[in-house]
């Protein structure tokens, strides 16, 4: 069973993390996308999602409910 990796990118704006987030996200396998704070301007999730159609976005909305029952969570394995 493969394990799931999660990176933590953080950083002030305008440095690059969405350039290193495209560069890591797999072309052909699914992956997950949280951004938390930038629901109301969600910028980066909508050119991530047009060029990534496997990634699936979390909203800061669907944060506390994913971590309250993980087993809902589609990506959960365990």
């Amino acid at each position: 069973m493969l394990k799931p990796t999660i990176a933590v990118v953080a950083s002030p704006p305008g440095v690059g993390k969405t350039s290193l987030i495209r560069e890591q996200i797999p072309k052909a396998n699914p992956a997950v996308y949280f951004s938390p704070g930038t629901s109301n301007i969600p910028i980066d999730q909508t050119c991530l999602a047009t060029d990534f159609p496997n990634l699936k976005i979390i909203t800061d909305a669907q944060d506390l409910f994913l971590l309250l029952h993980p087993k809902l969570n589609p990506h959960f394995q365990g």
